[in-house]
């Protein structure tokens, strides 16, 4: 196994490196905090041009939130965006 130190100083430039990476990282964490990841932003993206050609939604009558239309074995309904805090729904 390879030894991780040397006398001419092998500590300090894995060190230095290690801090390097640990700024580098940090500072990745708050753009991804800020701007949110290639991930996020698509499926944002998505959700905002599948619900653009939507007629709007109606709200719900528990908390007033916009509803979706959802499908189960008994057919179309609306419920509410918030499910499953509030179980608001309407017929279609």
């Amino acid at each position: 196994m390879p030894e991780l130190f040397d006398k001419h100083g092998g500590f300090r430039r894995l060190h230095s490196f290690t801090l390097a990476t640990i700024v580098q990282i940090e500072a990745q964490g708050k753009a991804f905090e800020e701007t949110g990841g290639f991930s996020e932003r698509l499926t944002a993206k998505r959700i905002k041009a599948r619900e653009k050609d939507r007629p709007p939604s109606p709200d719900c009558p528990l908390c007033g939130k916009p509803m979706r239309q959802r499908k189960s074995a008994k057919g179309d309904f609306w419920g509410c965006s918030t499910f499953p805090e509030c179980k608001g729904t309407r017929p279609v």
